[in-house]
């Protein structure tokens, strides 16, 4: 399949969302802590009167937190944030408080904090390039003009930028952008104090020769790191797109890979890598990848490959990695498809992987995901030392209906071992949503607290206010086990009604 059906056929199940709920669904609370959710479509923390989309969230060990999205200001779509920090939210209360340069829409934005609330937040400036804004010493230093790049400043464009922290401050930046010729991988990172040169074009991180997309990066709490990412393989006759590694250690960069040495088993397409570290250099890679024996998984009466999702661990300084399509971990991969995974670790090398996967039909007959793929979203976990996949696609944790679809979790631990998984689903088999002949999908969540999990028993237990589509957010949790969880929503307003951010808290 070429990059444009590959792209399709994700994007089917790649809204991701995240949530938790003190309802059917919300694991026990600790003592003096609780969910506070939304109570009506009214409670958004983005100023009202423009739209407001794709919130990320992020939080330290103590619980200060971060939610950044962006907005329409009447011109452009800018950069926002909200803040949690001495025990008190800050919220913008008016589109004028935006933090980026201006001149073009802000998108690509991704936010991390370190255990010590230092805070680094990277976007892209459309047709101007990537840009960040730091939190350090207590204070914000944000661009103040369109040559404040963290790319090279070329007429090539420059997307998808991720960051990642250790707890020392220590930051990287990854992003793709064209040498000229092709789609490369390119890096930046703060050490010591300083951040290191924008790189030439011609210092890619990446091999060169055929594209690379789609970077993401991870840190230990030793400034060891891993970035990955997919890229063509080179292949003679049929390039497939596998995925690449190369990791900081020892204080120095593994080189620069050959298109040979893959991290994902040759012979079918692989996607949208995912990458975490614990705090003792142990590291999960998880990804999306074609399932050669099958071509039963199209869409509207259109042939197209089954997918699985594959994974690679590194455990007691070793790489164990997938080297045929059969070692995939989602189960009965030749009539699914499978979403994009969500990759966390804790402190201690346990991990959880997530993703959705259809169940086995490849267009649902009946209620509001009729003409295309009903997914659940399921789990594979490792604790004490053994990894737990789902075995059937009846082993799913979202609650279900004829016709329902849950999609595009994401995972997050912290040192601890806590965990939350969220999603996207429909919130009842009928058609529900407000002014629309089509169903409302609200937030999800599963929580692990006290070593048990705790999953929603009903499509009632979400945690989005009733009545409009609820779309794109994220999760951050804390070690203290505060939880942020932030997503888009329409607020039903009248005469114009406009997607805003919402946020769910436990503390």
């Amino acid at each position: 399949m070429n990059r444009l059906g590959h792209l399709f056929t994700v994007g089917l199940v790649m809204s991701i969302v995240v949530s938790c709920s003190s309802g059917g669904g919300g694991a026990a609370p600790a003592p003096g802590k609780a969910w506070h959710h939304p109570a009506s479509l009214s409670d958004n923390i983005s100023p009202d009167g423009s739209t407001a989309m794709v919130p990320r969230a992020a939080a330290d060990a103590s619980g200060a937190a971060l939610v950044v999205w962006s907005q329409n200001d009447g011109s452009f779509f800018r950069a926002y944030k909200s803040e949690f920090r001495n025990g008190v939210w800050s919220h913008p209360t008016s589109t004028a408080e935006r933090f980026d340069p201006g001149g073009a829409h802000v998108n690509g934005h991704q936010a991390v904090m370190d255990d010590n609330g230092n805070t680094v937040i990277v976007w892209v400036q459309d047709q101007l390039g990537i840009y960040k804004s730091e939190y350090r010493n207590g204070v914000w230093t944000h661009p103040t003009s369109s040559l404040d790049r963290v790319n090279n400043n070329s007429t090539t464009g420059a997307t998808a930028p991720r960051v990642a922290m250790d707890n020392s401050g220590n930051a990287i930046i990854v992003w793709q952008q064209s040498d000229g010729s092709k789609q490369q991988i390119y890096m930046r990172e703060y050490r010591g104090g300083n951040w290191s040169a924008v790189p030439a074009l011609t210092t890619r991180f990446s091999p060169t020769g055929q594209d690379a997309y789609n970077a993401q990066v991870a840190m230990d709490n030793n400034g060891n790191a891993i970035i990955v990412w997919e890229q063509n393989d080179g292949t003679f006759g049929t390039t497939f797109s596998q995925i690449y590694k190369r990791e900081y250690r020892g204080g120095n960069w593994a080189a620069v890979p050959a298109l040979t040495s893959r991290v994902s088993p040759t012979g079918e397409h692989a996607y949208w890598p995912q990458v975490e570290m614990d705090d003792l250099g142990n590291a999960v890679i998880a990804w999306m990848q074609y399932y050669v024996t099958s071509t039963a998984c199209g869409f509207m009466g259109f042939a197209g490959p089954c997918s699985a999702v594959f994974m690679s661990e590194y455990r007691d300084s070793i790489w164990t990695s997938p080297t045929s399509t059969a070692q995939h971990i989602s189960p009965t991969a030749n009539n699914t498809t499978t979403s994009v995974p969500s990759v966390a670790m804790d402190g201690n090398g346990n991990a959880i992987i997530a993703w959705a996967q259809s169940d086995g039909v490849s267009q649902c007959t009946t209620g509001p995901a009729m003409w295309s793929p009903c997914t659940n979203i399921f789990k594979s976990e490792y604790r004490s030392g053994v990894w737990s996949h789902p075995t059937t696609t009846a082993q799913f944790i979202n609650p279900s209906g004829a016709g329902i679809t849950a999609s595009s979790p994401q995972v997050r631990m912290n040192a601890t071992g806590d965990a939350i998984i969220g999603w996207r689903g429909n919130a009842s088999s009928s058609n529900d949503c407000m002014g629309s002949s089509m169903p409302c999908s609200q937030i999800y969540k599963s929580e692990y607290r006290n070593s048990a999990w705790i999953h929603p028993s009903s499509l009632a237990d979400n945690i989005s206010p009733d009545g409009q589509e609820a779309n794109l957010g994220g999760v951050a949790l804390s070690n203290n086990g505060n939880a942020f969880i932030v997503w888009g929503q329409q607020d039903g307003a009248v005469p114009q009604s406009y997607s805003q951010i919402f946020m769910s808290e436990y503390r």
